[in-house]
């Protein structure tokens, strides 16, 4: 499931040194990166529902004959809505806890990322469940899914990025050790001084 792997990855990140054998490759840095972006799961199950509920009628006769799009029962497609949503957060929180036991404050981007890019699929995509919570019109929803494309990778990124910051034990950021010296006070230009001396 790729909300679980973005989470298991986050994880892995967070719990290995990124300088040590266990560290994530640059491929597992791109699974995180994509099952971020790409809520596998909770869009394969919005096309199965989707496909249930939503009708196709004729509408119209001769040349002026269409196609139009009926939704029969439009409380279910909203439940089916915030019902994706809130398992994709779920899945995060899920593998985070199964895979490091904790939470951190990386985690507040990494939970929003999964249901916003299933929010931005849901936009791009016609017929979607979302449009039976909110109509912003063909345009609107264009325009809001291509923001959210481009937003959202950054978030992912960023939140990968902070993760190789934690130390092993994830709590604290990273830091570069200083020399004895500048750790008792001395200026950075007098401990270089001193190392260079010994």
């Amino acid at each position: 499931m790729s909300t679980w792997a973005f989470a298991a990855k986050t994880s892995q990140r967070i719990t290995s040194d990124p300088q040590g054998p266990d560290a994530a490759s640059s491929t597992d840095k791109y699974i995180g990166v994509l099952g971020a972006l790409v809520p596998a799961e909770v869009l394969a199950a919005h096309a199965v529902i989707m496909q249930a509920v939503v009708q196709h009628v004729r509408v119209g006769r001769g040349a002026n004959a269409r196609t139009a799009t009926v939704v029969p029962h439009t409380g279910w497609v909203q439940f089916t809505f915030w019902a994706l949503a809130a398992i994709t957060v779920l899945l995060y929180l899920g593998g985070r806890r199964a895979t490091d036991g904790g939470f951190h404050l990386l985690d507040i981007g990494g939970v929003l990322v999964p249901p916003a890019a299933f929010f931005g699929w849901c936009l791009l995509e016609n017929d979607s469940a979302f449009e039976a919570v909110h109509d912003f019109g063909t345009q609107g929803r264009h325009v809001l899914g291509i923001v959210l494309a481009l937003v959202l990778p950054v978030v992912a990124v960023a939140v990968g990025y902070r993760a190789d910051r934690l130390d092993h034990a994830g709590k604290h950021p990273a830091r570069t050790a200083r020399p004895l010296a500048a750790r008792n006070g001395a200026s950075p230009a007098t401990a270089a001084r001193q190392g260079l001396s010994r």
